[in-house]
């Protein structure tokens, strides 16, 4: 924290405005958890059934709708850092849950209307320009609130976000398996359809996740917001931004006390996506007697899985300072030729169990490392600043994803042309 705002935070004490948090005051760390799976369930669904929406709506869909989502969620993410704070957090959460599930049942509904393909592309891409946009308004939010009610807060919202991504495989697995076993059909159409079994698995996943996210409406309004914790955190902020007693900073100052830490999680998600999941598809079995498409997701799954463990850890008592966040987030770097080389085939990398070690690494250490940049990040700035200092973590976050994935999809386009 820079001295001038530790004399700031010393001033304002004393002239008797800035509100302590109560120590006993209770975090309702479940409520956290819950939102921080809601926050992502709609992304991480519409990933796993980015192939069928692309074989309704029209070749290449998957790739546009990346950049497009990547697009729409970093404008929403950077008009937020400058005026979100002038909408309420449940006029967010509200407005971004019940956008976001009308967008989720959308997606099917175009596949099953069927329109040509030129026509399904555009329709489409704009559904994913407001999950997108919708994404970074719940995003932000989250982050804020969790941001301005503590660290813990902090810690366990970003657990319920890698939980999240444990969530939608398995489902559409399950679907699968129950429409099959009650007789759809798992043969496409002859006029290039999908096989009733898969529409009804999309839809009924889709659904599933829609209606949880629009579960965060009432759970925030009769549960989370009346929760002593965050009354007094959003009392607090609100007192402190109205006192003229506080010197209030410009944005652009918040945001250069936040960005080293910022920085910090822009990288660590930037070497993340520069690898996985395009380097984990490439992946082929080393050992026989997988079916079909299972060992690419299997490898995927266990990235989300040693993720989970790794924003755990804080729970454990694992403890990363400042300091440590900021050179975790750059040793990061070096797991990133693993990857490569065991997309290589060299016998030793590209052996199954080496693989999961090198996906378990990536995981474990986004984990650990993104969640401490997470929870150290809002701790720079006074009180009143903590809110733009969540956005702007969050804004720092979602580019390292999209940056790091146009990287990966330049670096496929590279290799493949000296091939």
């Amino acid at each position: 924290m820079s001295e001038e705002v530790k004399m700031e935070i010393e001033e304002t004490q004393e002239n008797n405005v800035t509100i302590e948090k109560a120590p006993g005051v209770k975090q309702p760390i479940l409520g956290f958890l819950f939102l921080g799976i809601v926050n992502l369930l709609c992304f991480n669904y519409f990933l796993q059934v980015q192939f069928f929406l692309t074989h309704c709506y029209a070749p290449n869909f998957d790739l546009y709708a990346n950049i497009v989502y990547g697009l729409s969620n970093n404008c929403g993410q950077l008009f937020l850092i400058f005026y979100g704070s002038r909408f309420a957090f449940s006029q967010r959460i509200y407005s971004s849950c019940i956008a976001l599930a009308l967008i989720l049942i959308g997606y099917p509904i175009l596949a099953i209307l069927n329109p040509s393909q030129p026509v399904g592309m555009v329709l489409g891409l704009i559904l994913t320009f407001g999950l997108g946009l919708f994404n970074a308004i719940i995003q932000s939010a989250a982050f804020g609130l969790a941001g301005i009610c503590s660290g813990k807060a902090m810690e366990y919202f970003s657990l319920g976000q890698a939980v999240c991504g444990l969530i939608p495989w398995p489902t559409i697995l399950a679907l699968r398996a129950i429409f099959t076993a009650v007789g759809f059909s798992t043969t496409a159409e002859s006029d290039g359809g999908q096989a009733p079994a898969e529409t009804a698995t999309v839809f009924a996943g889709l659904a599933i996740a829609a209606v949880s996210t629009l579960l965060m409406v009432p759970y925030y309004k009769f549960y989370l917001s009346r929760t002593e914790a965050v009354k007094k955190a959003i009392a607090d902020l609100d007192a402190m931004k109205h006192s003229s007693l506080v010197k209030h900073r410009p944005i652009s100052a918040v945001i250069k006390s936040t960005l080293p830490l910022a920085m910090a999680a822009w990288f660590i998600l930037y070497v993340t996506f520069v690898v996985f999941p395009t380097q984990a598809t490439k992946w082929t079995p080393y050992y026989d007697g997988y079916p079909a498409n299972f060992y690419i997701s299997m490898m995927i799954y266990v990235f989300q899985t040693f993720d989970v463990v790794g924003r755990y850890m804080p729970v454990w008592g694992v403890t990363l300072s400042v300091r440590q966040v900021k050179i975790g987030s750059l040793a990061r770097a070096l797991l990133i030729p693993f990857f490569f080389l065991a997309t290589s085939k060299l016998s030793f990398f590209a052996n199954d169990i080496t693989r999961i070690f090198i996906m378990a690494a990536l995981a474990l250490t986004n984990g650990l490392v993104l969640t401490w940049t997470m929870i150290r990040g809002p701790s720079q700035v006074h009180e009143d600043e903590k809110d733009i200092a969540s956005y702007t973590m969050s804004f720092f976050l979602v580019n390292g994803i999209f940056c790091g994935s146009m990287t990966a999809l330049a670096i496929d386009k590279i290799m493949a042309a000296v091939a």
